[in-house]
């Protein structure tokens, strides 16, 4: 169940296969864990897509904590050069986290989301 172990495993058995990405889920909420976490995968050579991250376990889950990591883990994101892509989690399971409100509009914390600053290839045409 250790994606790092698998990938291992993977690519040792498939080493002419083409793989464009390595994607990844993280919901830890800190950012040592999460540049730990993306760090690990750093080895197979592959832009990372982190398909899912938000605050989930190990800290405050609150509308207030989300904000926080956020704040903290976009621009660890927009600076990891092994990082190709990432989206925040916003979904039912961790409603604390959700971006828009029920009429599908942004809420505070999509507001802030779509408000921190991002690289260039975020930059509207």
């Amino acid at each position: 169940t250790n994606p790092v172990n698998y990938l291992k495993e993977f690519f040792a058995a498939c080493s002419g296969c083409r793989v464009d990405f390595v994607a990844v889920h993280w919901y830890n909420c800190d950012v040592g864990s999460l540049k730990w976490y993306l760090g690990q995968f750093a080895q197979f050579g592959r832009p990372i897509l982190l398909t899912e991250f938000a605050c989930a376990y190990g800290g405050d889950r609150s509308v207030a904590g989300q904000e926080k990591y956020l704040r903290e883990a976009i621009p660890v994101l927009e600076d990891d050069p092994n990082v190709f892509r990432y989206a925040w989690f916003s979904a039912s399971p961790i409603p604390e986290a959700q971006l828009l409100d029920d009429n599908g509009k942004l809420n505070a914390l999509g507001r802030v989301y779509v408000g921190l600053p991002h690289g260039q290839s975020c930059a509207s045409p």
